[in-house]
C-alpha cells in the first residue's frame, strides 16, 4: 500500500450505519479509525485491514443505510430529482433505450425513474434492500459486485449515488466501468463533498463505511489518469454533495498509468484539516459536556449530533429531531434516544436546539417555522456556534 504517515487516528470510533429501529437503547459498538493521504490515489482514505473489511461485509450484509433510501421521504426524493437532472444535462441525450447501469441501487427508486424515462436499467446491491426494489418495481438487481462477465454488449451510463465513496478499491471499480461503456458513454457519480468536510472539520461525516474521501478536483483526476475524458463536475444545491462524470473516450486507447496523483498541495490541505479536526472536536466535546452539566437546560439535537454526544458521553440528558419522517422512532446510534418529530417542540421545547447540518440550516429553519409552527423564540444553534462559544 502506497501511502503517508497516519494522521488521523482514533481508537474506538461508533459503528454508525444508519438509524436502528431497537426498541430499547443497547450498547454502541466502536471500531478503530485511522485516515490517511493515499499517495497513489491523491486522495484521504481509511487504513484497509481484514479487521475493517470483515465488518464492513457483515455491515452490508445486515442491509447498512446512512441516510434515507432515495425516493422514500421529501428530501431523498429532492435530491433523486437532482441527481436525474444533472446526469441527463451531462449525457446531453435523451436517456430513452440507452443502457443504465446503477451500482449500489438500494432499494431501486433511482433505477425506477430512470426506467420512466425509456431506458433499458440494470442494478447492483449487495445489501438485503436488493429485494424490495426486485418485488416493487420488477427491476433487474444483481445481488453481487458488478463484474464483466455479466455483461455480453457495451452499456451507455454507469452510475451511482452515494456509493463510490464505499468502494473498497475504486480504482478496480473504475477500470471495470470503463471497460463495460459504450465509446462515448458515461460515467457519472455523486458522493460527499470533502471539501466541505476540510472546511467545516465536522467529525460526524467521518464513518468507517467511506472508506475514499474525494473532492471534485481530484476524483476528477483520478478519472482522467484512468482514460475518462470531458470529465468535469457540479455542487448539489446544498453543496454538500458533488457530481462527477467523465466519457469513455471514443478513438485509441493511450496509456494512462503513469499519471501522478497526489499532490503536495492536497496533502497540506489534508494535514491541516486533521489538527483542525482534533481541535474542534474536542471544543465541540468540552462545550456539550458544560451544557449539559447545567441540569435547568433543555439540549435538542436536529439533524445528527449522535457522534458528537458519543464523545461527550451525554447520552441520556439530550433529545434529537428530524425532519425525515422515516427516522422518527429510530436511533442514531443504539445507546441513544430515540430520534423525535420535531412537531414535539411546539409541546415540550428544548431551551436551545442544535442544528448539526449547516448546510441545510435555511431549510430547518423554514421548515421549524411554516411546516411545524414552532414558536420564534426557540433558541436555535449550530455546532459551529457551540465550539465559538468554547473558544471565547
Amino acid at each position: 500500500m502506497n501511502r503517508s504517515d497516519t494522521v488521523f487516528r482514533i481508537k474506538k470510533f461508533p459503528i454508525f450505519t444508519g438509524v436502528v429501529k431497537n426498541k430499547k437503547p443497547t450498547k454502541t459498538y466502536t471500531f478503530p479509525l485511522n485516515l490517511y493521504y493515499d499517495e497513489k490515489t491523491g486522495i484521504p482514505r481509511l487504513i484497509q485491514n481484514n479487521d475493517l473489511k470483515n465488518q464492513l461485509t457483515q455491515i452490508y450484509n445486515k442491509g447498512s443505510l446512512l441516510s434515507t433510501s432515495l425516493g422514500s421521504s421529501n428530501l431523498s426524493t429532492k435530491r433523486m430529482i437532482e441527481f436525474l437532472k444533472v446526469m441527463q444535462k451531462a449525457f446531453k441525450k435523451k436517456l430513452k433505450h440507452k443502457i443504465v447501469v446503477e451500482i449500489g441501487c438500494g432499494t431501486g427508486s433511482l433505477l425506477n425513474e430512470i426506467k420512466k424515462k425509456g431506458a433499458e436499467v440494470i442494478g447492483y446491491e449487495i445489501g438485503p434492500q436488493a429485494k424490495e426494489g426486485i418485488k416493487k418495481f420488477k427491476l433487474d438487481i444483481r445481488k453481487k459486485e458488478i463484474s464483466e462477465k455479466d455483461f455480453n454488449i457495451k452499456v451507455d451510463i454507469i452510475c451511482s449515488y452515494g456509493c463510490l465513496e464505499h468502494i473498497l478499491d475504486p480504482i478496480k471499480l473504475i477500470d471495470t466501468s470503463k471497460k463495460l461503456l459504450k465509446p462515448g458513454g458515461m460515467f457519472f457519480h455523486r458522493f460527499p463533498n470533502t471539501d466541505l468536510l476540510f472546511k467545516t472539520a465536522d467529525i460526524s461525516d467521518l464513518c468507517h463505511e467511506h472508506v475514499s474521501y474525494f473532492t471534485a478536483e481530484t476524483c476528477k483526476k483520478v478519472f482522467i489518469s484512468r482514460g475518462f475524458e470531458k470529465c468535469n463536475s457540479f455542487l448539489s444545491r446544498a453543496k454538500n454533495e458533488v457530481h462527477v462524470w467523465g466519457f469513455k473516450p471514443k478513438g485509441i486507447k493511450k496509456n494512462f498509468e503513469k499519471t501522478k496523483l497526489a499532490s503536495k498541495t492536497e496533502k497540506s490541505k489534508f494535514k491541516k484539516f486533521c489538527k483542525k479536526l482534533k481541535i474542534k472536536t474536542k471544543q465541540i466535546t468540552l462545550a456539550l459536556q458544560k451544557l449539559s452539566a447545567n441540569k435547568n437546560t433543555k439540549i435538542g439535537f436536529y439533524a445528527g449530533g449522535h457522534i458528537y454526544c458519543f464523545f461527550a458521553k451525554i447520552t441520556k440528558a439530550v433529545r434529537f429531531f428530524d425532519g425525515d419522517e422515516k427516522n422518527w422512532g429510530g436511533r442514531w446510534l443504539p445507546s441513544l434516544p430515540k430520534i423525535e418529530c420535531p412537531k414535539n417542540l411546539k409541546y415540550n421545547p428544548v431551551d436551545l436546539l442544535i442544528v448539526c447540518r449547516e448546510h441545510y440550516l435555511k431549510d430547518i429553519k423554514k421548515d421549524l417555522k411554516m411546516k411545524y409552527r414552532l414558536n420564534k423564540k426557540l433558541k436555535i444553534a449550530t455546532i459551529s456556534d457551540i465550539c465559538k462559544n468554547e473558544t471565547e
